[in-house]
Order: structure tokens, then sequence, then C-alpha cells
């Protein structure tokens, strides 16, 4: 067998041979026994299987497996011992469909590469009942020419040829979705559905059994043969496509040779009503059947795709999770180093500063007779630069602490503290004309203390640059835009070039000289470290000799 395998696969001719007598066997096996269903009661049969056969072969091997077809066909009417005009009508008709089916369906469909919408179910057995439709014209058609039938009994003959073909082939088309529809995704299933899909069979099997009446069939028959269907579907709505394709094939099946043999909802003495009857039942079950199947292929996809989407964020979350983790870890390590640096500059740095303080009050206690003026102009250079480098220290501890601060967010009166810090300012240079303007009832969020350092900075930016100014003016502004709410401080005094902004939040970054106005260049970083731990920014705006804006904008806490 393996070889055999082997050599098919390495030849497309013996393929193509392999392939036709398979088509030739199923096609021909399924059809005598269809016939031999039909000559129970001299009744055409209700499903043509062979038709089922041959457009399944063509859906998945193309419009190449016209050529089993017409194989089976032959083989099938010589032994029934058909004539030579039915042999020719029924092999060219059959091969006709095939054909034509296996080219359109692949040209419009594509059943073998991809899965079918319920938006296309009704072109689908629309197209089914036209490519079906094609041997039933021909075949008729061609058996009148010939003098076969005759041509009061076209419509007749052409319905019986057509209906069971169409029929059979709805029914089994569902079946063609099964090696592309997964089982439903889940956990534990309930067993409800089970017991409606086993309750659905058995009922379709005990209907098989019933006897042909009398009389007039009662119309309960007839509307009990769609309740098997029913629970069927019902069951497919958890359990997937598979069982609702399958079965509700299976039950139309069981139930069409049962009328074709004389049992069953639809057997009755007039053959030709029983035969309309079941055709029609597996027309309209074939058509539910083939649409809630793929509706139950599209909820089982959804329902993978949404366990694939919620299984990638999951996983995304997890890591992102593990990521903030380490982020988490190296900010606590990275705090922990900062608090080592505010230890270390607090006690290792601030102890020589205080040595070469100490020093050089020694060297002008005991040595100040022996210093000219230019010594002594040098020896207060020495204390100056001390002082100056205790304060960059102090700076940089402040910056510190603001980093490591807790914040702890109340309602802070700017308008009080603002008029505040001006007064104490005012109290250090008396001399000063500036006109201030707080706005009044000027209330922001935030942490009191940090509030404070920053408020301070600025004004105490603006008391320095204005200094050179001859109408001082100095004010403070509530702020309020979409990114939160804040206050700003104005000032007309020296300014700065917009193009060293970049720079400005960066410690002990400097844009006018120290003898014009002096200082650390640690005010402004300080602000914007105290923004940020806020949520917020700092918004500066100015020009050189036309003053400077700048505005602490805070995030509104979540109660906002």
């Amino acid at each position: 067998m393996k070889r055999y395998l082997a050599m098919t696969g390495a030849s497309p001719l013996l393929t193509l041979v392999g392939r036709t007598l398979i088509i030739a066997a199923f096609y021909a096996g399924s059809g005598y026994i269809g016939l031999w269903t039909g000559w129970q009661r001299d009744l055409w049969p209700t499903l043509w299987f062979p038709s089922a056969v041959s457009l399944t072969a063509v859906v998945f091997w193309g419009p190449s497996a016209a050529l089993g077809v017409g194989l089976g066909a032959l083989v099938m009417r010589i032994l029934t011992h058909a004539s030579m005009p039915i042999i020719l009508t029924v092999v060219v008709a059959n091969m006709l469909e095939a054909f034509v089916g296996g080219w359109i369906l692949g040209r419009r469909f594509d059943l073998k590469g991809r899965r079918l919408t319920t938006r296309e179910i009704p072109k689908l057995v629309l197209t089914l009942a036209l490519i079906t439709n094609v041997s039933a014209v021909v075949g008729v058609g061609s058996q009148m020419l010939v003098g076969i039938r005759g041509t009061t009994g076209f419509v007749r003959d052409w319905w019986s040829w057509w209906a069971a073909n169409a029929a059979a082939v709805i029914v089994i088309a569902p079946i063609w979705l099964w090696g592309r529809e997964t089982e439903p995704q889940g956990g534990v299933r309930s067993s409800h559905p089970r017991l409606l899909l086993v309750s659905g069979i058995t009922l379709g099997i005990v209907l098989c059994l019933l006897p042909m009446p009398d009389g007039p069939i009662p119309m309960w028959r007839p509307t009990l043969a769609f309740v098997p269907h029913l629970l069927i579907y019902w069951s497919s709505l958890t359990l997937g496509a598979r069982p609702v394709a399958f079965l509700g094939a299976v039950v139309g099946i069981v139930i069409s040779v049962a009328t074709n043999i004389g049992r069953g909802p639809f057997a009755t003495r007039d053959t030709i009503a029983s035969y309309d009857a079941a055709c029609l039942f597996n027309l309209v079950t074939g058509t539910s059947t083939l649409w809630l199947s793929t509706l139950a292929a599209e909820r089982n996809l959804a329902a993978r795709d949404i366990a694939r989407h919620q299984e990638e964020l999951e996983t995304t979350v997890r890591s992102r999770t593990q990521k903030l983790e380490e982020r988490t870890r190296e900010l606590e390590d990275r705090t922990r180093e900062l608090q080592s640096f505010s230890y270390a500059v607090s006690h290792d740095l601030r102890a020589p500063l205080r040595g070469i303080s100490s020093w050089i009050l020694a060297l002008e206690e005991d040595c100040s007779a022996q210093l000219d003026a230019t010594g002594r102009r040098h020896l207060d250079r020495i204390r100056n630069e001390a002082a100056r480098m205790g304060k960059l220290i102090e700076g940089l501890l402040s910056l510190s602490r603001i980093s490591a601060a807790e914040i702890r967010r109340e309602h802070i009166d700017i308008s009080s503290l603002a008029s505040a810090i001006l007064n104490r300012l005012s109290e250090t240079q008396p001399d000063r004309v500036v006109q201030t303007r707080i706005a009044p009832g000027l209330v922001v969020d935030g942490d009191p203390v940090l509030c404070e350092i920053a408020l301070t900075n600025l004004l105490e930016n603006a008391w320095k640059f204005t200094g050179r100014t001859s109408d001082a003016r100095i004010a403070v502004e509530p702020v309020i835009g979409r990114e939160g709410e804040g206050f700003r401080v104005e000032d007309n005094g020296a300014g700065f070039d917009p193009s060293n902004e970049s720079r400005l939040f960066i410690p002990f970054q400097r844009f006018h000289r120290a003898a014009d106005f002096p200082g650390t260049g640690i005010g402004l970083a300080t602000v914007h470290r105290i923004a940020q731990r806020h949520g917020g920014s700092v918004v500066v705006r100015s020009s050189p000799g036309a003053g400077t804006s700048i505005a602490l904008i805070f995030r509104p806490t979540p109660e906002k």
C-alpha cells in the first residue's frame, strides 16, 4: 500500500487514474443502492446520492473528477441492464453536471481552501440548485429527443430528477465543512446539549419505523419529522458545527430511505405525494443544516479568536507586569542609591567644606596682620567660593529630598502663600519698588511643602531677574487647562533666549553671568522635579529683555 501511494504521489497520471477509480466506485455503489430503494415501491429515490458524490469530488479535486463521475455512471447503468440510449444520456448529463459544478464552485466559492460564511449560504444553495438542474434538464431533454420519455411528462420527470439531485447535494453539503471547523473552545461541557442530540437521533430513528397509514396521512407525522432536526440544531449552539452537519445529514438520509421502502413520516399510498414531501423536507432541512452548521463554525471561530486574543492579552499583561516589577525594583535600587548619595553629600562633602571655612577663619584671625590687601582679597574669594559650594550642596540635597519625598495632596492657598513670600523678599530689600499682582482665591491641590518650595523658587527668580528693571512687575495668576490646574508667575525682568529652553531644567545650568544675577542654577530644576512628582508639567515662555512666564500645572487627582 505504501509503495502504491509513493508511486501515485510521484506520477500525476497514476494519481488521476486512482482518483477516477475511487470516484467511480463510490458513484456506482451509491447509485445502485439508491435505485434499489426506489425499486421497493417503483419510486424514484428521494435522495440521489451520486450527485452528492459527484459534487463532493469536484469540490475537493476540481473538474477533473468528472472523469470518475462519467465512469461511475457508466458502470451503474450497465449493472442495471439499461439500454444504450439511457446509458449515453445519463453519462453525458452527469459528467456535464460534474464539470460545470466543479468550475462554478471553484471559481465562486473555493470551498476546498477556505471557510464559508453565513452570508454566502443563500448564494451557495442557489448555485447548487442551478448545478443540479444541469443534469436534470440535459438528461430529461436528451431522453425526450431520443424517444425514451414522452413530452407530456417533462415537468414531472424534470422535477423528479432535479429534486432528488438537489436534496442529496444540499443534505451532504454541510459535511464539506468537516475538515475546516474546529471544536468549540471552553472547559467542561454540560450534558444537556448531548441529551438533546441523542434525543433528536432517537426520535428520527423512531419516526422511520412508523408504518404506512391505510388512509390519508395524519398531519402530525410530517410535522413531527422536523422535531429531530430542531433538537440537533439546538444542541449545535453548544457542541459546534460537526454534530449538526453530520447528524442532520444522517437523519435526512434515514427518513428518505424509510420513505422509499414505505415507512416513516412521509410514507403514503400515493407514491408521488410521498416523493414530493420527502424531497421538500430534505431541501428545507438540508438548507437549514447548511446554514446552522456554518453559523456554528463562525461562532466557534470567533470563540477561538477571542480565546487567542485573551491569551495574548494575558501574556502581554504578565510580560508587562514582570517588566514593571523589574522597573520598580530598579527604581527602588536607584532610590536607595540616591539616599546613599544624599547621606554622602550631607556628611562626607559638608565636613571638608566646614574644614575649609574654619581654616579661612583661623587664617584671618592669626595671620591677618601679615596679609596685604591682595592677600585679604584672595581670602575673601576663597570664602565666597566655599559659601557658593555650600549652596550647591544644599541645592543637591533639596533636589534629592524632593525626589524621595512622599506626596500628600491637600488644598493650598497659593494667594496667601505668594503674598507671604513676596513680603519676605521686600523686607530683604526695602529700598526696591516692585509692583505685585496676586490673583485672589487662587487654590491648587498639591503637596503643601513641595508647592511652597516651588513657589518660593519662582518668586525668588522673578525678584532677582527684575532687579535691573526700573518698573519691575511680578504677577501670580491661575492656570486652568485640559492638562490640569495650577498657577503662573510672570515678570518683566531680564528673560532669556528661548533657544536655551532645552537646558532650562538641567541642574546648575545658567543663562546669565553670576556677576549680574547670582545663583546656583538649581531652582528651576527643583520646580520641574516637583511638577513631575505631581504628575504635571512646567510651561515656560520668555524672551530677552521682555520678561518670563513660568506656569506650574498639576494633574488633577482621580477624585476630580
